[in-house]
């Protein structure tokens, strides 16, 4: 999507009732956002406060009653995570549940490891060189620390939980 399709979608989404479309125009509508804050050299809180951003978030916030909401939806949702009763959790041992997560996060390790290959692409493409003359490796350095974060979750022992009290 070009920038300028961006702002007619921003615009667009103003008289959207579903909520699902509205979120996926934004997704589209922001990697254009973002492009031309790379272009420009523009940080997060450019692409955040910009126009189109502001417009989307708008609609997502009145779509969803956000005001009226947010407090609600933020206990049920802290406390389905944190007592791990989701309908899908319900019946399961703490290990079953634990493997369970476990395997989300390979899923998750999976796609990071794709876009990382993809982001060094990019960034050996695009002119992202240091003083040195060296590829600017931040982005993919990022995602790394994330996957290196969740193979630590991965690489957890499960059984020292299980292990008796001394």
């Amino acid at each position: 999507m070009t920038l300028d399709r961006a702002f007619e979608a921003a615009l667009t989404a103003q008289d959207a009732c579903n909520l699902s479309g509205v979120v996926f125009s934004y997704a589209e509508a922001m990697q254009a956002v973002c492009n031309e804050a790379q272009r420009q050299g523009k940080g997060t809180d450019w692409k955040n406060q910009h126009p189109i951003s502001v417009l989307f978030a708008g609609k997502i916030a009145s779509l969803t009653r956000v005001e009226e909401n947010y407090s609600r939806a933020y206990q049920v949702v802290t406390d389905e995570v944190t007592t791990g009763s989701t309908e899908e959790c319900k019946g399961m041992t703490f290990s079953e549940q634990f493997d369970n997560a476990v395997g989300d996060v390979n899923a998750t390790v999976s796609a990071l490891k794709s876009l990382i290959a993809r982001i060094q692409e990019v960034e050996a493409n695009i002119e992202n060189t240091d003083a040195d003359g060296d590829i600017d490796t931040t982005r993919s350095d990022l995602v790394q620390e994330q996957i290196d974060l969740l193979q630590a979750v991965i690489d957890f022992d499960i059984e020292a939980l299980d292990a008796p009290e001394e």
